[in-house]
């Protein structure tokens, strides 16, 4: 979309990407935002309040390893 001024027309600017974190979180931290922010509908809540909530931090294909180096 362009919009003409008094002396030319004008592009407006793209807007900026949004700040990538690079901030490397502890287990233990993705398990209290986790804990905070986010409900498991279909988890039995007490098993997943005694164990935490499984961190995926790989995956190849179909295979996914989460933060205790368990292939899941």
């Amino acid at each position: 979309m362009t919009y003409r001024n008094e002396s030319a027309w004008i592009q407006p600017a793209a807007p900026a990407a949004a700040p990538r974190t690079t901030q490397a979180r502890s287990t233990a931290e993705y398990r209290a935002l986790d804990a905070a922010h986010h409900i498991h509908p279909f988890s039995d809540m007490g098993a997943l309040n005694r164990a935490g909530s499984r961190v995926i931090v790989k995956a190849d294909g179909v295979y996914l390893w989460d933060s205790d180096g368990n292939k899941v």
